[in-house]
């Protein structure tokens, strides 16, 4: 089933929540923009806390990432405003950190999760 209608919505009226699944590092919050109550896949706006670091992993839901302000040190690449980037379900992700950053974060299939790893499942 698709997630259902969603009235106009203003994230600036919500307050920011700690990221508390499983496996998450801490230093991570969140608001929830949408989310498919059947598959919890969903879109949130999240802010990365300065000094949030994320081991190498994976997730069971292709997740996006665009960055809306600060970066992100994401493997190799650095990615600022204005940068996206896309993982596939199950494939390897490298390390990330943050000295502060916010962006748009989507798990298109499924709930958000992270599983430390460094081989694709």
């Amino acid at each position: 089933m698709a997630r259902p209608h969603i009235e106009p919505f203003v994230d600036r009226d919500v307050g920011f929540k700690k990221m508390t699944l499983p496996g998450f590092p801490k230093g991570m919050k969140y608001k929830v923009l949408s989310m498919d109550p059947d598959t919890g896949a969903c879109s949130l706006t999240v802010q990365f806390e300065s000094g949030y670091s994320q081991p190498p992993g994976m997730s069971y839901s292709e997740m996006e990432l665009f960055i809306t302000k600060g970066s992100v040190p994401y493997g190799d690449t650095t990615y600022g405003k204005g940068n996206f980037f896309f993982v596939p379900a199950g494939v390897s992700m490298p390390a990330m950190t943050s000295k502060g950053a916010e962006g748009l974060l989507f798990y298109n299939f499924g709930e958000p999760s992270f599983i430390e790893s460094d081989v694709d499942h």
